[in-house]
């Protein structure tokens, strides 16, 4: 017998037995993908009350500053550039689905991101 074929009979046989144990193996992958869900909504709602995207939207980037570049992005100046990297991508990742967004995001972050130490003075 192939080791698969023998855990997979265990864990066969182990669910027959102890059916309660595996009830909650459905729930727990929807629970991760809503938790997942729910951070996206959470931070795409957060983005859309910013004053960055207010804004973006009304067309003033020009009026943007480092400030609104930070409190958008939850991001400060003291952030290491390989840092700023990361939450970029973070936070595409996570409004990935909305277009608008995520061009606001992009849009954002190259404005500042190479020089938010230099917007501050």
């Amino acid at each position: 017998m192939e080791p698969y074929a023998s855990w997979h009979a265990v864990a066969e046989e182990a669910r027959q037995k102890f059916p309660k144990l595996f009830e909650g193996e459905a729930i727990l992958g929807q629970d991760r993908r809503s938790a997942h869900v729910q951070a996206s909504d959470r931070e795409a709602e957060r983005l859309r009350s910013s004053d960055a995207y207010s804004k973006w939207l009304s067309g003033r980037k020009g009026d943007w500053t480092v400030y609104d570049f930070f409190k958008a992005t939850r991001t400060s100046e003291y952030l290491p550039r390989a840092q700023m990297n990361l939450r970029h991508t973070q936070l595409a990742q996570l409004i990935a689905a909305d277009d608008q967004l995520t061009r606001f995001i992009d849009d954002v972050f190259n404005r500042f991101e190479g020089s938010y130490r230099d917007g501050m003075e």
